[in-house]
């Protein structure tokens, strides 16, 4: 009876640790299945929260600078985010350069190599473009280059800070060719529709 009563216990306890060992797997499991979910629902939070962040980070000094100059936010604050990635472009985390401007600034530039659209194709060349010590840096001088143009034509950009609305900017932008995408005015409309960024041409 004894020996029948030890192998019972023993056999007892075999079955607690074994139903012990399925339950923690099952935990294991159970978390494991959730993880990725929680990624999932984290993820466009945290991208929300960036994107959120960098318009607040550059809307006074778009606000501003249309207030000096007649650029339209939406239409800066548009370029900045299409140009740049939200910020997050190389170009515009090592040269604080948010609009791909090629050249020089006080005699400071870095190497990229970027796109252009050329002969109905893209293609990949390297350029030189300015490099700034901050973001405002980089508005401040797009506008300076809204102002005076360019070495060929002194006016070229006046069309884009005589623009009463985004549409008629953006359109302004296209066709002094600030960009060789053929689709570049539409692109930064999606944007500003995208993000309400015309609620903030109103001062």
């Amino acid at each position: 009876m004894k020996k029948q009563r030890k192998r019972s216990k023993a056999n007892l306890k075999r079955l607690l640790l074994g139903l012990l060992s399925i339950s923690v797997v099952l935990v294991l499991w159970q978390g494991v299945r959730l993880l990725p979910q929680q990624q999932t629902i984290a993820t466009p939070t945290n991208e929300a929260n960036q994107k959120a962040d960098f318009i607040a980070t550059l809307k006074p000094i778009a606000q501003k600078n249309y207030q000096l100059s007649g650029l339209l936010p939406s239409v800066s604050l548009s370029q900045a985010i299409l140009e740049s990635d939200w910020g997050q472009s190389e170009l515009a985390v090592e040269a604080k350069n948010l609009f791909g401007i090629k050249g020089k600034y006080h005699n400071q530039s870095l190497s990229y190599p970027t796109q252009e659209f050329q002969n109905d194709e893209w293609v990949t060349i390297t350029a030189a473009f300015r490099k700034y010590d901050t973001w405002e840096q980089s508005m401040n001088d797009q506008v300076a280059l809204f102002q005076t143009g360019t070495s060929w034509n002194a006016t070229l950009y006046h069309p884009v800070l005589a623009a009463q609305t985004y549409q008629e900017g953006t359109k302004a932008l296209q066709t002094a060719g600030y960009a060789t995408d053929p689709d570049y005015a539409r692109k930064l409309n999606e944007v500003i529709e995208r993000y309400e960024l015309n609620q903030y041409d109103q001062l």
